[in-house]
């Protein structure tokens, strides 16, 4: 069982809370809520230090900071714990979050793992605002 605190400012006053959990990624999930980093797309992959997946199976979210994945979705993986939770970006929409470890599988080959990274290029590429408009 692992305790961390946080000071969360309520009305001109620094209230503790104490947080307990049971694994690593459940003390990382409740960081990155707090700190509004939960859902944040500001990640960056390149096809040299990415680890991609491939989901053999579906993962139905169960709670929001969770990614609904289907059998065949490729992911870049950011995290992986010991208790079966991982963290990651569906290359097809960019969208991030948690699943199970149990319904991926590493990405080996060179040339799918290069597809998909242009294949994540060219999302981000339609889906970025034109700044020179």
């Amino acid at each position: 069982m692992m305790k961390f605190f946080f000071y969360i400012h309520i009305q001109s006053l620094d209230e503790p809370f104490v947080f307990s959990c049971n694994a690593e990624s459940e003390r990382l999930r409740w960081i990155q809520v707090l700190n509004g980093d939960a859902g944040n797309n500001n990640h960056s992959y390149s096809p040299n230090n990415c680890v991609q997946v491939c989901a053999i199976s579906c993962h139905v979210p169960r709670q929001l900071d969770e990614l609904d994945v289907q059998a065949g979705d490729f992911l870049n993986l950011s995290l992986a714990f010991v208790d079966g939770w991982c963290e990651g970006e569906r290359i097809r929409d960019g969208r991030r979050g948690w699943f199970k470890k149990e319904c991926v599988r590493l990405v080996e080959n060179e040339h799918v793992k290069m597809r998909n990274e242009q294949t994540r290029e060219r999302f981000l590429t339609h889906t970025q605002p034109d700044d020179n408009k």
